[in-house]
């Protein structure tokens, strides 16, 4: 297993977790993040299941690929809510990004 394979599924449920509950915390970020968008499985509904799936696969692959600080920022966290989050300190936060494995 390597380090992005651990990282995608020790890290990636926990961050999605703490961001559910910071929106809980806070909605009005949900409303200034998704103003003028809509929800992924409403753009989507309409297409061919093979479609659907092909769409699912490039997703699963364009987060596996993505660095951590990018999908940290994309969940409008800092390293510091990460950090707590991992139940680690901001610093490893800061070091787990700076890796390249």
């Amino acid at each position: 297993m390597t380090g992005n394979d651990r990282f995608q599924e020790e890290y990636v449920p926990i961050a999605d977790r703490f961001y559910d509950e910071h929106l809980k915390r806070n909605p009005e970020r949900r409303a200034d993040l998704m103003a003028g968008h809509k929800p992924r499985n409403e753009l989507i509904k309409e297409f061919s299941p093979e479609r659907r799936r092909r769409i699912d696969e490039m997703t699963n692959k364009l987060i596996a690929e993505m660095p951590l600080h990018e999908l940290r920022r994309a969940r409008s966290l800092t390293q510091q809510d990460l950090a707590e989050a991992l139940n680690v300190n901001q610093p490893a936060v800061s070091k787990m990004e700076q890796r390249t494995d």
